[in-house]
C-alpha cells in the first residue's frame, strides 16, 4: 500500500483501540506517551499527529513544523522521564503531506513481553508524578521496600 493510500484510509477512520489522533498544534502532546504505551502493550497501532478532536468530529489541521516535531519525538523517545522503552525504528515515523498540510504518522509496534513501555503516569511507585507534595520530599521507595522485606511483609523474588 502506498503512503498516500494508507493516509487516505486513516482519514476515513475513527479513533479506536489501534488508531489515535492528536492535535500537536502547540508541539508534542503530553498524552502521546500514554497512547504510545497503551498501543505497544496491546496489539500496536497508529498515532496521527496533526488531527484535532472537536465536538463536530475530527479536524485535519496539520502540524506547523513536521521536521521539528519529529526531532522532538525522537528526543523524547530516549528520555526515560517520558517513556521507559523506545520501540520505534526510523521507518515507523513518517511525514505525510495532504493538501498543503503536514501530518506526522507514527506506527507503534506491539512490544514483546520483555519490552513493555510505560509512561510516567502509569508508574505507581513514582509518586512524585501523582502528588505534587512528593516532589518537595521524594519518597525513598527502595528504603521502604527494604524495610518491608526485613520485617517480612514481602519476600525476595515475590511476583506482583
Amino acid at each position: 500500500m502506498r503512503q498516500l493510500d494508507l493516509f487516505s484510509a486513516l482519514q476515513s477512520s475513527t479513533e479506536g483501540i489501534d488508531t489515535e489522533f492528536k492535535s500537536a498544534r502547540g508541539g508534542m502532546p503530553g498524552s502521546f506517551w500514554e497512547s504510545y504505551s497503551a498501543m505497544a502493550n496491546t496489539q500496536g497501532g497508529t498515532i496521527v499527529l496533526g488531527v484535532a478532536e472537536k465536538s463536530t468530529g475530527l479536524v485535519w489541521e496539520g502540524v506547523p513544523d513536521a521536521s521539528q516535531l519529529r526531532t522532538v519525538l525522537w528526543g523524547q523517545l530516549n528520555d526515560r522521564h517520558k517513556v521507559s522503552t523506545n520501540l520505534l525504528r526510523d521507518d515507523d515515523v513518517r511525514t505525510v503531506e495532504d493538501e498543503g498540510r503536514q501530518f506526522v504518522v507514527v506506527n507503534v509496534p506491539r512490544a514483546s513481553r520483555l519490552q513493555r513501555p510505560d509512561s510516567p503516569l502509569s508508574r505507581p511507585l513514582r509518586l512524585s508524578h501523582v502528588n505534587p507534595e512528593c516532589r518537595k520530599k521524594p519518597i525513598k521507595i527502595n528504603n521502604l521496600l527494604s524495610q518491608m522485606f526485613q520485617i517480612g511483609l514481602i519476600r525476595r523474588n515475590a511476583r506482583w
